[in-house]
């Protein structure tokens, strides 16, 4: 037996201050405030800390190419030009996706949602929770990360368009004009 407490448990419904998670055999078996901790159990201290019991997604495109959504809702490139790193995941995650309910019959709590893979730099993903009526009722945390592609969807993207970057070498290009701007 496992026993994480005193973290900050967030689940798909909740936010739990002080919390205990207790695990078995690799399984979740009580989530709450006043759990009972076995004597025998091994014991984390997450003071402090953020405690997700659940899986996490850590790269998905989920609600920004929503399923069972018009194809006019999709909203993961904004590919204008190769690098929009001023552009917000948050601000386009469709929470009406059927792909959420999946996410949770499958365990998954928390997805970090991300720009595609279109541009060099895509832009600022969302970590947000996988239940929730609005985008800001499920966000953690916004941003989380910022979406960079060095592979072939940059290239094949604005080679088709005869524009830069359409080689590996202006793809590099592009990531390291940006870096140096930033």
């Amino acid at each position: 037996m496992l026993a994480i407490r005193g973290g900050t448990v967030l689940t798909p419904d909740v936010r739990i201050e002080s919390g205990v998670v207790l695990v078995e055999t690799g399984k979740i078996v009580q989530v709450g405030q006043d759990v009972q901790i076995p004597s025998d159990a091994e014991t984390i201290d997450a003071t402090g800390k953020f405690v997700i019991p659940g899986l996490v997604e850590p790269h998905c495109h989920v609600a920004l190419f929503a399923d069972g959504i018009d194809f006019r809702f999709y909203d993961g490139n904004e590919m204008s030009t190769p690098a929009t790193p001023q552009m917000q995941a948050l601000d386009a995650v469709h929470p009406e996706d059927l792909a959420f309910a999946d996410l949770r019959a499958s365990g998954v709590t928390t997805i970090n949602v991300s720009p595609g893979s279109g541009n060099v730099i895509g832009g600022q993903t969302a970590v947000v929770k996988t239940r929730g009526h609005t985008a800001d009722e499920m966000l953690v945390l916004s941003p989380g990360a910022m979406k960079m592609a060095l592979g072939e969807n940059p290239k094949r993207v604005y080679g088709e368009r005869k524009q830069l970057p359409s080689t590996r070498m202006g793809t590099a290009a592009v990531l390291r004009e940006w870096l140096t701007k930033a």
